[in-house]
C-alpha cells in the first residue's frame, strides 16, 4: 500500500470434491489434488507463492499484480483444469475468488474478500471467477464530510455475480457521487 503496488490474493477451490471423494475414494481424491497442485504451479508466475489453504482449496499470493493480470492468471488455471484429464477420468471445474489490495486492507481483510467473493463464484453456479469489489470509499466522495453530504455507497450484496456488470455498476456509484457532490456545492452546471 504504502509503495503503491498492486497486490492480489486468487482462492480457488475444485468444485464438487467431496463427490470424488466419495466415489472414488481418498487416494485418487489425493492424486487429484497433487495433480491440481502442479497445474496452479505451472500456470502461476514464478514469484507468484501457491498454497494448499485447506481441503480442496488452493491460496495464491499475486505480488506486484495489477487486476488484469490476475484475472488472465486465473482464467488460464481455469481453463487448464477443464481441459486437463485428471485420475477420475471426468472432467472438473473449479471456481475462484480474486480479492486486489485496497487501501486500509489488512491481511485479515484481504483474505475474507477472496474467500468471501470464492463463495460468490460457488453459489453463482460454480466454474467462474468473481472479483472482489473495492471496499474503499467512492473517489468522488472520499474528501466529504461533514452533516447534510448525500453519498451513494456501494454494498457487496449489490453485485450479480459478472465482473464487468459489476465493475460498470460500481463505477455509476462513484459518477453518481460525483454529481451529488457538485449539486450540493452549488458547482457551475458545466461542472
Amino acid at each position: 500500500i504504502r509503495n503503491g503496488n498492486s497486490f492480489a490474493l486468487l482462492l480457488l477451490d475444485l468444485d464438487h470434491f467431496k463427490s470424488v471423494n466419495d466415489e472414488f475414494g481418498h487416494l485418487i481424491g489425493d492424486q487429484v489434488l497433487v495433480e491440481f497442485a502442479n497445474l496452479i504451479r505451472a500456470t502461476a508466475r514464478q514469484v507468484d507463492a501457491v498454497y494448499r489453504w485447506g481441503g480442496e482449496e488452493f491460496l495464491i499470493i499475486c505480488p506486484e499484480t495489477p487486476p488484469d493480470q490476475v484475472r488472465h492468471l486465473t482464467e488460464r488455471i481455469l481453463d487448464g483444469v477443464r481441459t486437463y484429464r485428471f485420475a477420475t477420468q471426468r472432467p472438473m471445474t473449479v471456481s475462484a475468488g480474486i480479492a486486489n489490495l485496497s487501501a486500509g486492507d489488512t491481511m485479515t481483510s484481504l483474505t475474507q474478500r477472496a474467500d468471501e467473493a470464492l463463495y460468490q463464484a460457488k453459489a453463482a453456479g460454480r466454474d467462474r471467477i468473481h472479483v472482489a469489489l473495492d471496499p474503499s470509499p467512492p473517489r468522488a466522495a472520499a474528501g466529504a464530510s461533514g452533516p447534510g453530504i448525500v453519498q451513494l455507497v456501494w454494498r457487496p450484496a449489490y453485485a450479480c455475480g459478472n465482473a464487468l456488470i459489476d465493475q460498470q455498476h460500481q463505477d455509476l456509484f462513484v459518477h453518481a457521487n460525483a454529481l451529488l457532490a457538485a449539486m450540493l456545492a452549488d458547482k457551475p452546471v458545466a461542472e
